[in-house]
């Protein structure tokens, strides 16, 4: 077994050892980094304004017994950040559009029909929806995930829990690790139907608790761990590529890895100088969140201390105490000096301000308006143009944000086209349903494949346009107007269902003319 991590090369090993190996490597793994988990557990404490034990499937649901709802947080500012801020990135459905350079009539209507094949996979892998989850993680735990992968011949997404996934810290000191982990529990009937020839120790596995967890219950003796690994090839005649799928006492799926990427898309809300996760917004709140629980706590206490009527009864005064009470007219016998409230003492008015100031500098960290948060329009800013001055403003502290996230589905593009070569090589009628609203259609891979070298590859550039139809087509008339775009790019950019058989009519003689002179150039046909 291994002692250190560096130096372990558990992708040379046999099969007959791998999975021995590679669970001594992921158990040392976790040994050393063990403070990633505890540093996600705390963020998920934060943004969901309850202790939970852990992140594991065992205890994930259960609350800390010394914690009631008495302590919860009335004023969580990390989560109405989080919140805000991932309704407003998550608006935007970047779409990866495909351009030729130069290309002949055949090469642009592949370009177009690539367009509409990679629509097609978002929207039939629901990649949109996942991709504002992940984003989600990512704003709570610094990075979030979504995988890509083949099943049943078709390609597939699903959002993965960022604790799933393991990497050395000292391989990945550069952001671009060699080899990656998931760590996956799965139910011993399910992965019997994925690798039938391993029925009998997917049945003797056992369970593997995590480092994190300090107990299993029954309820779990079904759900074991399994471990997908991948590893690089180191060069590129390199043959030290590997893909591995392991159990803790057997190795269910072994093969060759000759891509040069992972099949995970990542998000991440902000970079660090140095690793592969990032920082979520999460961090940057705590300390702003922590200030505001104690102060909170401080004037609630001093209210209970202060705020209470109390009466003042002399020592030699003959009262009955009984006599004191909250009847309505009641009689209070007394001889000496009569009872009296004594005067309620105030909360110092600096604490409720300090609370507000930690509160507006929240919304300053996370870039945030007050006024978006609350969905409320500024008084005064009544015209389409000054309210797009005022969404500018408020955009462009996003706009690195938004380009990371906006990458996130061009990797995920072109991850979704190398799978779709690899779904070919065994089914030439591989195709996928497209919608432009109206009409569907199916785009088979044979009629868009291309080499890389034929195309370019851009976002949609629909984070820099408003949301409503009327501010749209503002936007699209001031690119016009200033000469940025063509007419046929100002209706695309109007992304309105019924403008694109229009389009198809206006410049249809084009197309038509481009076809005749392809014709007769290439195939010597007049």
């Amino acid at each position: 077994m291994f002692d250190e991590i560096n130096g372990d090369h558990w992708w040379l090993a046999k099969r007959s050892d791998l999975y021995q190996e590679l669970f001594a490597f992921i158990s040392a793994l976790e040994t050393r980094q063990g403070y990633r988990t505890g540093a996600n557990l705390m963020y998920a404490r934060l943004y969901g304004n309850y202790d939970i034990n852990g992140l594991s499937a065992v205890n994930y649901a259960r609350i800390e017994p010394v914690y009631n709802v008495v302590n919860r947080v009335t004023l969580n500012i990390v989560q109405s950040m989080i919140d805000t801020v991932v309704s407003k990135i998550t608006k935007n459905r970047p779409k990866a559009t495909f351009l030729t350079s130069g290309g002949d009539f055949s090469l642009q209507q592949k370009a177009q029909k690539l367009t509409k094949f990679v629509e097609g996979n978002f929207s039939n892998t629901n990649f949109y929806e996942k991709a504002a989850f992940a984003f989600t993680d990512a704003c709570i735990f610094g990075t979030g995930c979504i995988k890509l992968y083949i099943k049943e011949g078709q390609i597939h997404a699903e959002r993965v829990f960022i604790d799933e996934i393991k990497i050395d810290d000292i391989e990945s000191y550069y952001s671009k690790p060699r080899q990656m982990h998931q760590e996956k529990y799965i139910h011993k009937d399910v992965l019997i139907e994925m690798f039938p020839k391993y029925e009998k120790e997917i049945v003797n596995a056992g369970y593997v608790a995590s480092q994190q967890e300090s107990y299993a219950t029954s309820n779990v003796k079904d759900m074991i761990k399994v471990i997908e690994s991948w590893h690089l090839k180191s060069g590129p005649n390199a043959k030290d590529g590997k893909h591995t799928i392991c159990i803790s006492n057997a190795t269910l799926f072994e093969e060759d890895y000759y891509k040069d990427y992972f099949p995970f898309v990542f998000f991440r809300w902000n970079l660090r100088p140095v690793g592969f996760f990032g920082q979520g917004l999460a961090e940057q709140l705590q300390g702003l969140q922590l200030e505001i629980n104690k102060t909170l706590r401080t004037i609630q206490v001093s209210m209970h201390l202060v705020s209470v009527p109390k009466l003042l009864v002399e020592a030699s005064s003959k009262i009955v105490s009984s006599h004191l009470n909250n009847r309505i007219g009641g009689v209070i016998k007394y001889a000496g000096t009569p009872p009296q409230y004594a005067p309620l003492g105030g909360v110092p008015p600096e604490l409720f301000s300090h609370v507000d100031r930690l509160y507006s500098r929240a919304y300053e960290i996370a870039g945030v308006s007050q006024l978006s948060a609350q969905s409320i329009k500024p008084g005064g800013l009544d015209s389409g143009k000054a309210l797009r001055t005022f969404n500018d403003l408020e955009t462009e502290r996003f706009m690195s944000v938004a380009k990371r996230y906006e990458q996130a589905f061009m990797d995920a593009a072109e991850i979704m086209i190398d799978l779709a070569k690899d779904i070919y090589e065994k089914n030439e009628d591989f195709g996928v349903k497209s919608s432009d609203g109206k009409f569907v259609e199916t785009i088979k891979w044979k009629d868009v494949n291309m080499d890389a070298d034929k195309y370019l590859m851009q976002v949609f550039p629909t984070s820099a346009l408003s949301t409503t139809p009327a501010a749209r087509l503002a936007d699209v008339q001031d690119m016009l107007q200033a000469g940025f775009i063509g007419k046929e790019q100002a209706i695309s950019l109007l992304d309105f269902p019924d403008l694109e058989a229009e389009m198809d009519l206006l410049t249809s003689d084009n197309k038509n003319l481009e076809k005749v002179i392809e014709t007769m150039v290439h195939e010597g046909k007049y």
